[in-house]
């Protein structure tokens, strides 16, 4: 069992759990890295978003989609994708040798 206290919201308290998550929100800020070209990137509704603000499949029926990073949300992001889009392909960097 886990003793813990915790404070916020103006009060005090105290739980004993099984166990315990510490999620310290190191990827609650969507960082686009700096991409040659991606400001002129336009067409039929084109965009760009982060995987923090991606919700649900839907928002890209029939589209062709690539998404960049081979990590685990955009693993996920694009099977869940793939159901609704007309294409989707993946990109990653290279590996180094």
């Amino acid at each position: 069992k886990w003793a813990v206290e915790w404070e916020g919201g103006g009060r005090k308290e105290r739980g004993l759990y099984d166990a315990v998550f510490v999620c310290n929100g190191h990827y609650t800020s969507p960082i686009i890295p700096p991409i040659p070209g991606l400001e002129g990137f336009k067409g039929n509704g084109a965009r760009v978003i982060h995987a923090h603000n991606y919700r649900v499949p839907e928002d890209f029926k029939d589209a062709n989609v690539v998404v960049v990073g081979a990590g685990p949300s955009g693993v996920d992001i694009s099977l869940e994708i793939s159901k609704r889009a007309k294409k989707v392909y993946i990109a990653q960097k290279g590996l180094k040798e």
